[in-house]
């Protein structure tokens, strides 16, 4: 339901967040260029942790994956409801870095398993439970960041724009039609340096938003940020790891050994 309710707030989300973004307000502005980053970290984000399970497998097993860090440009001005926003801005970087890195160190987790090599084997499975420790730390920090948005949002114009179910299913329609992303999230996209993979799987998660799990038949800028984050919140990413990570061993780790990156 998680996941589900994600993707349905998400779409919504981008819809409100357009409309902050050209209104010349800066608030409003900072809240809307928040809202599409959380939309694009959703969608980007949901679409590693679906590849999770059916992870190939990599030859690259001796060594910890690496990644640089997401690092999307912060909001210009001052105020809380704005420092709420680049604090939500950089935990959802984090977001997406440990959501790579996880994806990567399971990929090679399962490379060196199908090759029977043990010694990469037990190298990938510490990395893998350590990034998926990073990742499950970011997420409850971006959620945090999500709710605590809301706290300042109510006094802002963005808390009185809105969207139907209607128009959320719109916006669904339009980038499964014509395969991306409205212009005015490119830059989303372009700060986390997204793939042609990433981009496509995003899109299949947009593809997946059925409107059934908004709360509400209309979808106030005043509490969508909120609403995601209970969508995000609702999300396990260990039942979204493969088996081949949850079989008897495979987590046990010595964490007093030494990984070299």
């Amino acid at each position: 339901m998680g996941k589900q309710e994600a993707r349905d707030v998400g779409t919504g989300l981008s819809v409100i967040s357009a409309a902050g973004v050209i209104t010349p307000e800066p608030v409003t502005t900072a809240l809307g260029a928040g809202g599409l980053i959380g939309q694009g970290v959703s969608f980007i984000g949901m679409g590693l942790w679906d590849a999770f399970a059916s992870v190939s497998p990599s030859s690259q097993s001796a060594r910890v994956a690496q990644a640089p860090p997401v690092g999307f440009a912060l909001a210009v001005g001052e105020g809380p409801a704005i420092v709420s926003v680049n604090n939500s801005i950089v935990a959802a970087g984090e977001v997406i870095t440990a959501s790579r890195l996880l994806y990567c160190s399971l990929s090679r987790l399962r490379g060196a398993l199908e090759s029977g090599n043990r010694v990469d084997a037990k190298l990938q499975r510490h990395a893998a439970t350590s990034f998926l420790s990073r990742l499950e730390g970011g997420i409850k920090l971006y959620t945090a960041c999500l709710e605590n948005i809301e706290l300042y949002i109510q006094q802002t114009p963005f808390s009185e724009l809105s969207v139907d179910v209607a128009g959320v299913l719109e916006l669904r329609n339009q980038i499964v039609e014509q395969g991306q992303f409205p212009k005015y999230e490119q830059f989303v996209f372009e700060q986390m340096n997204a793939t042609e993979v990433e981009l496509n799987a995003a899109i299949k998660e947009v593809s997946l938003a059925t409107g059934k799990y908004l709360p509400q038949e209309t979808l106030h800028g005043g509490d969508i940020f909120s609403q995601l984050a209970h969508a995000l919140r609702q999300t396990s990413i260990v039942e979204l790891l493969p088996d081949f990570f949850h079989e008897e061993g495979n987590t046990c780790i010595d964490m007093d050994e030494q990984i070299i990156a």
